[in-house]
């Protein structure tokens, strides 16, 4: 008979490492043998040889012998009970030379010299006689292609205190550009302009020319044409489809492609209304656009109707663990979700869809307080889902034909005990990185793919242990698995908590030894006390004068494994050379393992199960 778990909490130490478990080296934590009288070795991790860095600092790491002592640009840095080192060195601008000496008891040197280089800032372009900085980064850099009314942005650099303006194609007047201050553009001598297109501008791949004068009117003393921009105007009666490829597809809020927001299912329709080089442009709405990568769609030759779903029934059923909640709009449409679980709401938006009335859908099986449909805009549908009691533990969505089916799942029943408290679960275990992707790096050269699937390892022990059931996203170092088909997987596995497996580092620019410790990271809200209880018990292990916290973050895998709640950790910083120690430590391993699954035990023992 299934049970309910009480609300209780796990013990720190409670679950015990067994003896023969060796995390990734044992206990050996150098990478090097511990002869005093041997000749130092030293291995830079980074920076690397002829690397181009654009701040003031660049970070550095390697491992030499226990004992040994290691400068940097003669200045002495700590060398760990592991051999590693790691810190930061000022950069001046141009080629920078660094020396790496290390020195053992017995006095014996070895020495390395690195070359990198740092960008210059940028600099005035000299005044006389005017010019254009053609090395800039200006924009537009690509072909584009968009309908009237698109705004194109033109920004260049050249001489400072100048009069600047620029023509598409040549039969167009000038269109006035401004300098922008030194704080805005970066340096004195940035110049911007826009031009919105216009019905009657015929443009096909018109190159946009630049020009400095003196005065405004005056002669022009410098013009450019940037080599890349070509401009066309999109006008098409006869709608251009594209098709969805692959499921899911992202759809981006701008062509920067930095913060997805609307998903289409494969072999869905989209209008398109213009790219910019490889980006493409569609239309969600008569006010809203979306963009997308243009792998991931295949233009449809033949003509084609305007893509429009009409939303004309709903009704429910129950499918094991999940009730699935379907919408029959007769035509794939893109989607985006909405969560609201403090009122135990879950909105569809649909798009490129109309509504034939309005519900106040009620299920007659009792599992939904209010199913809910409006027209929210034109061609913009929203569906609430409203569900008793308390939130639903994860969600779906995903078309079946014409079909958009909305899978709303149970918690999990528990058929637990104290010694078993995680009886009936089954988590997913997603240890990150692999293959030719190593991840993050240690001083000592410990990839942080393995000890991803090491300690991954030790905490499916403890899972089966407690009673429960692991599978498998992969368990091999060396398989590599891209993001997508991680969550393709999950979807497949199906499970009850989906846990990805990772250790962190800084960048190539900050201190190493600055940041230490655990860091949990959840996309939806249904997620986030999943990350608090695996964060709590990490607290209570972390000696880290600076733990880093929980976060609410876009990552690609916490976004898309939505059935199930999910949370990425970050169990040590590999780039500091202590946290490296703990994860070169089977017992350290262990504490760390221990801690994830007792917080996993204590979330699904304040869970509320039917």
């Amino acid at each position: 008979m299934p049970m309910r778990l009480k609300r209780s909490s796990v013990q720190a130490g409670s679950l015990l490492l067994p003896a023969f478990i060796l995390c990734i080296v044992g206990n050996a934590l150098s990478a090097f043998p511990q002869n005093s009288s041997a000749v130092p070795e030293l291995n830079i991790v980074y920076p690397r040889e002829g690397r181009t860095y654009y701040g003031a600092y660049a970070r550095f790491s390697g491992a030499t012998q226990p004992g040994n002592t290691v400068s940097v640009q003669d200045e002495e840095v700590e060398v760990f009970a592991s051999g590693a080192f790691a810190g930061r060195v000022p950069l001046e601008p141009g080629d920078n030379t660094l020396l790496f000496r290390a020195e053992n008891p017995a006095g014996q040197t070895t020495e390395r010299t690195l070359r990198i280089y740092r960008a210059a800032p940028l600099k005035p372009s000299p005044a006389d006689p005017p010019q254009f900085d053609k090395e800039y980064a200006a924009t537009p850099d690509d072909s584009i292609e968009l309908p009237p009314g698109a705004e194109i942005i033109v920004r260049v650099k050249g001489s400072p205190g100048m009069c600047a303006d620029f023509r598409i194609g040549s039969p167009k007047p000038a269109i006035p550009m401004r300098e922008l201050d030194a704080k805005e553009g970066g340096v004195a001598g940035v110049y911007e302009g826009s031009y919105l297109l216009q019905p009657d501008d015929e443009f096909v791949r018109a190159s946009i020319t630049v020009f400095l004068r003196r005065k405004p009117d005056a002669k022009a003393v410098a013009e450019w044409s940037l080599p890349n921009a070509k401009i066309s105007v999109l006008k098409n009666k006869t709608p251009i489809l594209y098709e969805a490829r692959r499921s899911t597809v992202d759809l981006y809020t701008g062509p920067n492609m930095d913060k997805p927001y609307i998903e289409a299912d494969i072999n869905t329709w989209l209008e398109y209304t213009g790219c910019i080089g490889n980006k493409l442009q569609f239309r969600l709405a008569p006010n809203q656009s979306a963009w997308g990568k243009d792998q991931f769609f295949n233009r449809l030759d033949e003509p084609h109707r305007r893509p429009a779903g009409r939303l004309d029934s709903i009704s429910v059923r129950r499918l094991n663990r999940a009730q699935v909640v379907r919408l029959s709009t007769g035509q794939r449409c893109a989607w985006t979700v909405f969560e609201a679980p403090e009122a135990n709401t879950l909105t569809i938006r649909i798009y490129a869809c109309q509504l034939d009335s309005f519900w106040d859908h009620r299920s007659s099986k009792g599992d939904f307080q209010d199913i809910r449909a409006r027209q929210a805009e034109d061609s913009v549908v929203d569906v609430e889902i409203i569900t008793k009691d308390r939130p639903a533990w994860g969600y779906d969505v995903a078309y079946d034909g014409g079909v958009m089916e909305v899978s709303l799942f149970d918690p999990p029943l528990l058929a637990a005990s104290p010694e078993k408290p995680l009886s009936g679960m089954a988590i997913v275990l997603s240890p990150g990185h692999g293959g030719s992707d190593s991840g993050a790096l240690g001083g000592t050269g410990l990839e942080e793919k393995k000890a991803n699937v090491q300690l991954a390892e030790l905490i499916a022990q403890r899972i089966e242990q407690l009673g429960g059931e692991v599978r498998w996203i992969k368990r091999d170092a060396d398989e590599a698995v891209d993001l997508d088909e991680r969550v393709t997987r999950a979807g497949r596995l199906g499970g009850d908590l989906f846990v990805s497996v990772h250790n962190d580092s800084v960048s190539l620019y900050d201190d190493p030894l600055a940041y230490r410790g655990s860091s949990l990271f959840y996309t939806h809200t249904q997620s986030k006390r999943l990350a608090m209880d695996i964060y709590d018990q990490l607290l209570l292990i972390d000696t880290a004068p600076s733990p880093r916290g929980v976060y609410q973050r876009d990552l690609r895998v916490t976004r898309k494994v939505t059935r199930m709640p999910s949370a990425l950790v970050e169990c040590r910083y590999l780039s500091h050379p202590a946290d490296e120690m703990d994860l070169l430590s089977a017992e350290q391993c262990g504490r760390i393992a221990d801690a994830i699954v007792r917080g996993i035990v204590n979330f699904m023992q304040q869970t509320d199960a039917p």
